[in-house]
C-alpha cells in the first residue's frame, strides 16, 4: 500500500508541475543564421508578386520540409504587403529579398501589433531577419529597435516567452530559437514576432524566415525532463487505484472497530 501511496505523490508532483510550468529551459534563443540548420527556406515570393496584399490566414509550404505549411496571421491591418528590398523596402535586407512587411498600405510606418507564425507540425527551429520599418514616419535621430520573439506550442503554451534582440543602427537582426530538447516535447508549433522602437512603440516591420526542420544537441540548452502524455495516463490510473485502495482499507478498519 505504502508503495501506490509514493507512486500516488510522486506522479502528483508530476502534474503539478507539467501544469505549474510550461517553460522547457532546452529551447533557446539564436541571434546569428549559423546557429539553425536552416532545413526548409521559406519563399515568401510565393505569397505573390511584389505589392500583392497578403491577408491574414495565408499559408506556403515550406520547401526543404515535406509536408510543412505555414501561415501568416495577427497583424491588426488584416493583413500584409508583399514587398522586394531595394524597391518597396528601402531597407538593408539583400538586394532583391522578398519579404513580408505588416505594412499593408505600403504607405508610412504605422503601429501594429506584430505577427504569428503557425505550423501543421512540430518545427525544431526558426530564425531571420527582421527590420523596422525605415519609412515609420517619427524622429529618426535613434535608428535602433529591438524585436521580441514568442514561441509556443500547439497549445498556445508560452515556452520562450519575449526573448529579443536589439539592432543599434537600424539594420536587419537575426532573430530565432532552437529546440535542444532530444524529445521535443510539448511540440513547437507557432512564433510570434513584434517590433519596438528606441522608445518603445510597436511599429511595423518586414522580415524573411528560416526553418529548421527536428529538434536536436545544438549550442546553449541544459535539458529540462518534461512528463511524457504517456507517463501522466500512468499516474493517473495509479492514482485512480492509490484513492480505490484507501479508501477500502478505512471502510475494512471501520468494521473491525465497530466488531
Amino acid at each position: 500500500m505504502w508503495k501506490l501511496s509514493l507512486i500516488w505523490g510522486v506522479c502528483s508532483l508530476m502534474l503539478v508541475g507539467a501544469v505549474a510550468s510550461s517553460a522547457r529551459a532546452d529551447v533557446v534563443l539564436v541571434t546569428s543564421p549559423g546557429q539553425l540548420t536552416a532545413d526548409g527556406v521559406i519563399n515568401l515570393g510565393a505569397f505573390g508578386a511584389e505589392g500583392t496584399f497578403v491577408p491574414n490566414g495565408s499559408s506556403t509550404p515550406v520547401p526543404g520540409i515535406p509536408g510543412l505549411t505555414m501561415s501568416v496571421s495577427g497583424n491588426i491591418d488584416g493583413g500584409f504587403l508583399r514587398v522586394d528590398q531595394g524597391s518597396l523596402w528601402s531597407g538593408s535586407f539583400t538586394a532583391g529579398d522578398k519579404l513580408l512587411s505588416t505594412n499593408p498600405t505600403g504607405g508610412a510606418g504605422t503601429i501594429d501589433d506584430g505577427l504569428s507564425l503557425d505550423f501543421n507540425q512540430a518545427i525544431g527551429g526558426f530564425g531571420g531577419f527582421v527590420q523596422l520599418d525605415p519609412a515609420r514616419g517619427v524622429d529618426l535621430l535613434d535608428p535602433s529597435f529591438t524585436v521580441f520573439i514568442r514561441v509556443t506550442d500547439v497549445l498556445h503554451e508560452v515556452i520562450l516567452f519575449d526573448g529579443s534582440v536589439t539592432s543599434a543602427d537600424g539594420s536587419a537582426a537575426f532573430i530565432g530559437f532552437r529546440d535542444n530538447g532530444p524529445a521535443g516535447f510539448p511540440p513547437i508549433r507557432a512564433v510570434e514576432l513584434h517590433v519596438d522602437d528606441a522608445i518603445g512603440f510597436h511599429w511595423d516591420f518586414a522580415f524573411d524566415p528560416v526553418v529548421q526542420a527536428g529538434a536536436g544537441p545544438g549550442p546553449g540548452g541544459g535539458a529540462q525532463p518534461v512528463p511524457e502524455p504517456s507517463s501522466l495516463a500512468l499516474c493517473a490510473v495509479l492514482g485512480v487505484a492509490g484513492v480505490v485502495n484507501r479508501i477500502k482499507r478505512r471502510r475494512q478498519l471501520q468494521r473491525s472497530n465497530a466488531v
